[in-house]
């Protein structure tokens, strides 16, 4: 319980360091909520595999993708524009909806870093920072309109794969089919066995 309390607490002081970092560079009410969230949200994870209990930040970080993720593919994604304001953020009272805005904001970042440039994020800020609008920043940055850019983006959720868990996947797959193929040589043996003690018994009460 206690070490539980402790990655929590961990995970909001990573993350509340990282909009300290933002606002920085950009006076957050002008960032675009799932930018600023996202990007809290993805460097707790990021910093957290550093932290002693990283399995704990990673364990939240596979919950946060399935959840996003099927969200996707059930059509009950937010528009981005719903997720822009601050305002519209902290008014959301559905606890289902609240987990959702942040789950997707995050792998909106994941999906810039993996997708484009690990520094894509940081470099839309800057762009914003600059005087541009949302849309013209992720135009300078990823080269796509904000509506393609939504699209591509809902498109990449709805088929990814977390590669981690898609190794301990295969793992699994094959080594059920070893234990499948042991199973197989198990009962062949056995049979085997059966039949051999069967022929000496047949053999013993012909020789009487």
């Amino acid at each position: 319980m206690a070490d539980k309390l402790r990655t929590g607490l961990e995970r909001v002081l990573v993350h509340e360091y990282v909009h300290h970092v933002v606002d920085g560079i950009i006076d957050d009410e002008i960032v675009p909520n799932w930018l600023n969230e996202g990007l809290a949200e993805f460097y707790e994870t990021v910093l957290g595999r550093e932290r002693p209990r990283s399995n704990a930040f990673a364990l939240h970080r596979f919950r946060t993708a399935d959840n996003a993720k099927l969200a996707a593919q059930s059509e009950t994604l937010f528009p981005l524009a719903e997720l822009e304001s601050n305002k519209e953020w902290n008014e959301r009272s559905e606890p289902d909806r609240i987990r959702l805005q942040y789950d997707q904001s995050y792998m909106i970042i994941r999906f810039m870093n993996e997708t484009f440039d690990k520094s894509s994020p940081f470099d839309a800020l800057r762009e914003i920072a600059s005087g541009a609008e949302l849309p013209e920043a992720l135009n300078s940055v990823v080269g796509l309109n904000y509506e393609d850019f939504e699209a591509r983006f809902v498109d990449w959720l709805s088929n990814w794969e977390d590669p981690v868990t898609t190794q301990a996947t295969d793992y699994f797959q094959v080594l059920d089919q070893i234990m499948e193929l042991r199973g197989s040589i198990s009962d062949r043996r056995r049979a085997n066995i059966q039949q051999s003690l069967s022929d000496i018994e047949n053999v013993a009460v012909y020789t009487e």
